[in-house]
């Protein structure tokens, strides 16, 4: 019968890269049914994307939370900054509440501590923008997945294929998968 990898989730860098390793699979091991392959980004945004925020959708919130005062290019900025955070999961809120902690010393506290505290402000509105928009945050699902891992049914191997830089927030993820599952993580 065909051989079977369906017991491993291998996470690719790009689309077209998971597309290329499945063909070269069919290519070398003939008849096979294929490991499930995703992006990582799809295993920390998994479930209904229909409502998911892109960065079009993340750049109006923005406009809109900036009011008057807010260009395109600023709004722009503001997603790209917590695009970074995002990567671990952060929102400008957490820095808030943890960047006083990060700099008790510092000479420049004070005004870093205040001018977090304004930006989480901003994110607040733009959290009311983007609800009224009937899309979820992008950084609001990473927190939801993280909190509550999805259950892989049969995946027994986690293969990282090419991704060189995780996102922390991937690493915390497939470790939780690892310790909760038993899942076996490949780098």
């Amino acid at each position: 019968g065909a051989k079977s990898l369906a017991q491993v989730l291998v996470v690719v860098p790009t689309a077209q890269s998971g597309r290329r390793l499945r063909l070269e699979l069919a290519r070398r091991l003939g008849a096979l049914v294929p490991p499930v392959v995703v992006q990582g980004a799809q295993l920390l945004l998994s479930g209904d994307e229909d409502g998911l925020a892109g960065r079009t959708d993340e750049i109006r919130a923005f406009r809109a939370a900036l009011g008057e005062k807010g260009t395109l290019d600023m709004a722009a900025q503001l997603s790209d900054i917590r695009g970074v955070l995002g990567a671990d999961a952060l929102s400008f809120a957490d820095v808030a509440e943890r960047i006083g902690g990060i700099l008790a010393d510092e000479e420049t506290a004070d005004f870093e501590i205040a001018r977090w505290r304004e930006l989480a402000a901003l994110e607040e509105r733009y959290l009311a923008a983007l609800k009224a928009a009937g899309k979820t945050d992008r950084i609001a699902k990473m927190k939801a997945t993280l909190a509550a891992p999805p259950v892989l049914p049969g995946v027994e191997t986690v293969v990282l294929a090419c991704v060189l830089d995780p996102l922390p927030a991937l690493r915390r993820l497939l470790a939780t998968l690892e310790a909760r599952d038993g899942i076996a993580l490949r780098e």
